[in-house]
């Protein structure tokens, strides 16, 4: 009974390294002080708290009319709906909070990794918002878009979008790409997103050694079954 114990014991071992569990990637809502920001001088309370007004966000790239490439956080904006305490702020495509900016095209990029995920598993939660109009896309695949007609689009943000994307992901490096039409010349723009996202870890490829032991765990047992009958 001891060894049939034991052999068990190894099969159930072998099962644990192969499995999969769900787990937090990483990524980043906007004016948030993690991933790539890691200058805590420019975060209002430490690690995971927001970004100061002002500052630029690390974990976001802007492109655009003009060749806006700086970003900040725009909260002294007052048309704006106020930040999320703790979850999220604005970004707008200036160095200076408040800046009008030309009517066109906005891209707004961000990055994250799924190595050691299993892709296909993935599912995102995102909420946005944008000064006008926005399309989110995951590697060019579009998954939340809002249409204002001229209005703003705040009203997405609040829905708590939960999104199987697991279609358009890599194994590797993926691209979250917003893009915003701001339609009056000049005004305001901006972005806002809240993201979170999960997948699978992938499983553990067993060690030679491991696959091994596991054969002669097998081999045993069918020895302890053939004493049996």
């Amino acid at each position: 009974m001891k060894k049939f114990q034991t052999v068990l014991g190894i099969c159930a071992m072998f099962g644990l390294a192969t499995s999969l569990s769900a787990a937090t990637i990483g990524l980043w809502s906007t004016g948030i002080c993690s991933g790539l920001n890691v200058t805590l001088a420019n975060c209002q309370s430490g690690a995971g708290s927001m970004l100061n007004y002002g500052v630029p966000d690390a974990n976001y790239v802007f492109s655009g009319p003009g060749g806006n490439t700086a970003d900040v956080t725009v909260h002294a904006v007052s048309t704006y709906v106020p930040d999320a305490s703790g979850a999220s702020e604005w970004l707008a495509p200036g160095s200076t909070p408040g800046t009008l900016f030309a009517t066109g095209t906005y891209t707004v990029t961000s990055t994250f990794s799924l190595a050691g995920f299993v892709s296909s598993s993935l599912t995102l939660f995102l909420d946005i918002a944008a000064d006008n109009d926005i399309v989110a896309a995951l590697n060019g695949t579009t998954i939340l878009s809002c249409t204002s007609g001229g209005a703003t689009c705040f009203s997405p943000f609040t829905s708590n979008h939960s999104i199987s994307a697991g279609g358009f992901a890599l194994p590797g490096v993926n691209t979250l790409t917003y893009t915003i039409t701001n339609e009056d010349n000049p005004s305001l723009t901006a972005l806002r997103v809240q993201v979170q996202g999960s997948a699978n870890v992938a499983a553990a490829v067993p060690e030679p050694g491991t696959v091994m032991l596991l054969g002669i765990g097998l081999a045993g047992l069918g020895l302890l079954r053939r004493k049996t009958t």
